[in-house]
């Protein structure tokens, strides 16, 4: 496998020369423009994360995410960064290195609602590998070790902030995680996952998981739509301007739990000008709770 490695704003980044998904998009920027991969996404990093946080970057893959986290908790905080894929974590280490950060920890398995083996599928591009096999998944499988993060986060600091790019499995981690956040709170917490509606089910129901968070304080800070910046079942219950757009998604803050539960968690065809209809309309919730 081939490497570049490029300047990707603040931070060097070795990434593959030819694979498609991330490294694909961070090979177009240009240096020296301030173009960013999911830019809502990272808008919501920016305006929450504060020096001397403690957070989590669950799926770190090759440290994207990672690297801005290290630069926003500074040196009095730390980032928990998990990725099971081996090539990932090796990559995530070597742009942690070369960038001399010292304040994240970098951990080579995968966050579930077990301790044990599974079978993890490798993607067709590194950011779509997943412990849900998918229409994205290759023929390629590896066991990896798993852990909940109620017993991950034993014997450390209370997390303020947890983002979860996990290709389907968030809703083992939100099982994992109850107990914990159950038991403790210590401080504010926001908790921003990516939504994948076409892995959940009555036996895999994410809905049930975000009602057992909302019954223990956490409430819905923003939704980020998918497809189009406003999708017209947001505008069938009254959400018809986001209060910032991104390209084809929009980022809002004023969705009811209830609302968010409907959009998120359950499936929507939205039709996209000129482009493939869209299988969800929701792309990332962000769930929070204050002591």
């Amino acid at each position: 496998m081939k490497y570049i490695e490029k300047q990707i704003g603040k931070f060097k980044m070795r990434i593959k020369s030819k694979e498609g998904g991330i490294h694909s998009d961070l090979r177009k920027m240009i240096d020296g423009q301030k173009k960013e991969r999911e830019p809502e996404l990272l808008h919501i990093i920016k305006t929450e994360v504060k020096q001397g946080f403690t957070t989590i970057d669950l799926g770190s893959n090759i440290g994207y995410i990672t690297l801005l986290l290290s630069d926003l908790v500074g040196k009095n905080g730390i980032v928990y960064a998990i990725e099971p894929e081996p090539e990932n974590f090796n990559i995530l280490n070597y742009n942690i290195e070369i960038n001399k950060i010292t304040n994240v920890k970098t951990f080579n398995f995968a966050i579930s609602d077990t301790k044990e083996k599974l079978e993890f599928h490798i993607g067709r591009s590194s950011n779509l590998s997943s412990l849900i096999k998918s229409k994205n998944s290759t023929e390629k499988n590896i066991l990896v070790n798993t852990e909940t993060l109620t017993d991950f986060l034993k014997g450390k600091k209370y997390p303020n902030f947890i983002k979860m790019d996990v290709e389907g499995s968030e809703v083992e981690i939100f099982r994992g995680m109850y107990d914990y956040f159950k038991n403790t709170n210590e401080g504010n917490c926001l908790i921003v996952l990516e939504i994948h509606p076409m892995f959940y089910s009555p036996e895999r129901s994410l809905e049930n998981e975000f009602k057992k968070f909302l019954q223990i304080g956490f409430k819905t800070k923003y939704v980020i739509s998918a497809g189009v910046p406003t999708p017209d079942k947001f505008k069938e219950f009254g959400y018809d301007k986001p209060d910032l757009v991104f390209r084809n998604r929009g980022i809002y803050s004023n969705i009811t739990d209830e609302h968010m539960i409907y959009f998120s968690c359950r499936q929507h065809i939205q039709k996209v000008p000129g482009k493939k209809d869209s299988i969800k309309i929701v792309r990332y919730v962000a769930l929070e709770r204050s002591k």
